[in-house]
């Protein structure tokens, strides 16, 4: 059964606004720019710790661990809509 296009995209929206938050509280700025698309991890904008909190996010989301040295995080988490494109392919996996 496929979902509604409208339930997806309020779907996804709500899990931008978690993955904005969840950038906001580790004090990420992205004024000034398109928060979706904004370099978070080329830019330095997120740290280490950032990525190791983003990461727990990411595991809770699809509910199991995520390996982040099996893949290039810089690449698949550079943005936020590369975030939410990531969990969205990882929840299908399931």
């Amino acid at each position: 059964m496929r979902l509604p296009k409208l339930v997806t995209g309020d779907r996804t929206r709500a899990l931008r606004t978690r993955v904005t938050a969840l950038l906001e509280e580790h004090n990420v700025r992205l004024e000034g720019e398109s928060k979706d698309t904004a370099p978070l991890i080329r830019s330095g904008k997120l740290d280490s710790l950032g990525l190791f909190k983003l990461a727990l996010f990411i595991e809770q989301e699809i509910g199991r661990e995520v390996d982040v040295a099996a893949f290039d995080l810089a690449k698949e988490w550079n943005t936020i809509d590369d975030i939410v494109r990531f969990i969205a392919a990882q929840r299908g996996a399931n």
